[in-house]
């Protein structure tokens, strides 16, 4: 098959995925935004103080979600002039409610103070549910300093809400309790959105209560809380605590969104699994071998070689990893695994772009490495045989290849330092430290002159992702990279260094699927001969995340 067709054919089996990525992002989205639902806010006419302020509670959730859908849609619309209608109805019962509300309670208004919500669960559970201190919601009027700073104070802030296409084994994260109050956050996830009436979930499918932590929070679902894919999911957190003067525990929701301020439940899909089957036996498809990272996806790509020709190529790693242990105790995790590999950087023109087949297989510890909320203790060490070729073999090479990559999350590598996904723009980076000792068998086009190879290989990569575009497209992720590797030849005579740089601009669109721009240029293994090209890829990655 000629390499335009096979790219052809690769686009075309793509445009089904991201047409079901935009469809599926809709059907989220439609559940965030649902106006002829808010603006049906009724209540019966009851004497209990208790239920005018639950009724009261209630109309301003709906308020504020109407106020914040009438700021997405154009002031001439239909859809706006039916949502200002329904605000005003909801303004007028909620004025109606307060003033009866303020008519039960007139015995007590010459000297008025906050009710003890302690004694009253369900009441207590709606505190969670408001702006601040419920007492001052109701009357009208603004918390004190005190008030305000008497409950929990955090926000969500990942999975992005609305999202069509989570992972089955999300990260959940939100802010740290800016007041100090939480003694434990639960987090929920769940398919129904009801609650009970202390804001926990009817039917929640997974729950898990974490200590504070004086830095954003984070949980990761391991493989005995996966998630069904194609399935839409409902989360929140709460926090525990004893208000100021009480001496019974309440719960505090955090708010969805730290603009819009709504406490309801967040809502996303997972992904469709398309490679579950492989995924699931250990099998993972990238670019590259890169240790414990999920880094681009395998390119396929048209490359345009500066002064010359356009070339086809096919980047990509496909890795087989089996744990032999597994030592993790919560925070960390360290196991030793058998890792096999099969490395192809494939091309139409072998003059022209990289042209190479890398086949490893040895043992590889990871002590660590693979928690995003590590802020000190990742590391990840692999010891491989390898045997290194040209496309059309003329070229061989077996070598024994050691590799050293860190995680410190305190200075961003591996993982962001603050790892808030609402940050527009978030910076990591991550160093690779690599050792090859072996011999050349068939030099073929080789410019690596000597039988005994010795390479010292540190590599770096940078990469700027780019939340302000994905979050509201929906993508997965969006991000700008560079990527550089350094050769140091001590046994060669005629060129001891050589280096290769890679950097580009990728959307990932779907966690399989993506698109971007790459930029390529100097020497890389096991020929080190030239490529300088620029030109458009498709990414298509399954496995570890």
């Amino acid at each position: 098959m000629k390499p335009a067709v096979l790219f052809l054919a690769t686009f075309c089996l793509l445009l089904p995925f991201l047409a079901w990525s935009v469809a599926a992002r809709q059907e989220v989205a439609s559940t965030t935004h649902a106006p002829s639902r808010a603006a049906k806010a009724s209540g019966a006419s009851t004497s209990s103080v208790e239920e005018l302020r639950l009724q009261v509670n209630a109309l301003k959730k709906r308020r504020t979600a109407l106020r914040a859908y009438l700021a997405t849609v154009p002031p001439d619309s239909a859809d706006s002039s039916v949502t200002r209608r329904a605000i005003s109805e909801l303004d007028a019962r909620i004025q109606d409610i307060s003033s009866r509300l303020d008519e039960a309670l007139a015995p007590d208004s010459a000297g008025v103070t906050a009710p003890d919500t302690s004694q009253h669960p369900s009441s207590a559970a709606t505190v969670g549910f408001t702006s601040g201190n419920l007492w001052s919601e109701v009357r009208g009027t603004s918390a004190s300093g005190t008030q305000a700073n008497s409950i929990p104070d955090f926000f969500l802030s990942r999975p992005v809400d609305g999202k069509p296409d989570e992972s089955v084994m999300p990260t959940f994260s939100w802010t740290r309790d800016a007041n100090g109050k939480a003694a434990k956050f639960i987090i929920e996830i769940a398919t129904d959105p009801a609650t009970n009436p202390d804001g926990r979930f009817v039917h929640a499918i997974f729950s898990k209560e974490l200590d504070p932590k004086p830095v954003s929070q984070n949980i990761t679902l391991d493989e005995n809380n996966k998630l069904s894919p194609d399935t839409k999911y409902y989360w929140h957190v709460l926090a525990r605590y004893t208000p100021a003067g009480g001496t019974s525990e309440l719960l505090q929701s955090g708010w969805r969104d730290i603009k819009r301020k709504s406490t309801e439940p967040r809502v996303f899909r997972t992904m469709r699994v398309i490679f579950s089957r492989l995924s699931d036996k250990g099998f993972t498809l990238q670019k590259t071998v890169a240790g414990t990272d999920a880094t681009d996806g395998a390119q396929f790509s048209f490359l345009h070689t500066f002064n010359k020709d356009t070339v086809y190529t096919a980047n990509f790693a496909l890795i087989y990893k089996h744990n032999l242990t597994n030592d993790g105790n919560g925070d960390h995790n360290a196991f030793w695994s058998t890792q096999f590999s099969v490395e192809g950087a494939l091309t139409s023109d072998e003059s022209q772009a990289e042209d190479a087949w890398i086949f490893r297989g040895g043992f590889i510890y990871d002590h660590g490495g693979t928690s995003i909320h590590q802020r000190l203790r990742g590391y990840y060490l692999s010891l491989d045989a390898k045997m290194e070729s040209d496309q059309d073999f003329k070229t061989k090479k077996l070598t024994f290849e050691g590799q050293f990559i860190p995680t410190l999350q305190a200075l961003n590598i591996g993982a962001p330092r603050n790892p808030d996904y609402l940050k527009p723009v978030q910076f990591r980076w991550r160093p690779y430290f690599g050792l090859d000792v072996g011999h050349t068998f068939k030099r073929g086009g080789s410019s690596e002159t000597g039988d005994t190879i010795l390479r010292f290989v540190p590599r770096v990569r940078p990469a700027l992702y780019l939340n302000f575009l994905s979050i509201p497209l929906g993508f997965t992720d969006t991000y700008v990279y560079a990527d550089d590797t350094f050769y140091f030849l001590p046994l060669e005579d005629v060129k001891r260094r050589h280096n290769f740089f890679t950097s580009g601009f990728n959307i990932d669109v779907t966690p399989n699927f993506g698109l971007g721009l790459t930029y390529k240029n100097g020497e890389t293994a096991p020929k080190f001969t030239r490529v300088n090209t620029l030109g458009g890829v498709l990414t298509v990655r399954f496995g570890q995340q």
